[in-house]
């Protein structure tokens, strides 16, 4: 998991973009373990909790008592903001948050 920071510009509506994101994006976030935690007029909040590679490993080299780090997760938070762009007239899009390598690629190769 990485942290990341994309911005879009779009002539389309506030509306429209913020529609947009959710039939397009949701599905694909969820097909990543992503589900959505809040959704407003201004944006929508996807997460996720996973465990880190060293968990798994600890688990493992201290079985049966390891299997108590499995307990431990951690949360990848996605927050994608929509705001209106005062210069043309369009729309902002700003998408920040933690996610592995494929989701922010997914991301960055996404038009709006």
């Amino acid at each position: 998991m990485k942290y990341f920071d994309l911005e879009f510009t779009s002539p389309k509506s506030r509306d429209e973009v913020r529609r947009e994101v959710l039939s397009v994006w949701t599905p694909q976030l969820a097909a990543n373990g992503y589900s959505i935690t809040s959704q407003s007029d201004i944006g929508v909040t996807y997460s996720r909790k996973y465990r880190r590679w060293y968990i798994i490993l600890l688990a493992i080299l201290f079985f049966p008592i390891g299997l108590l780090f499995l307990l431990a997760t951690d949360e990848a938070t996605i927050t994608a903001a929509v705001e209106k762009d005062d210069d043309t007239g369009g729309t902002e899009l700003l998408v920040n948050g933690w996610a592995p390598k494929n989701v922010r690629r997914g991301l960055a190769d996404l038009e709006v």
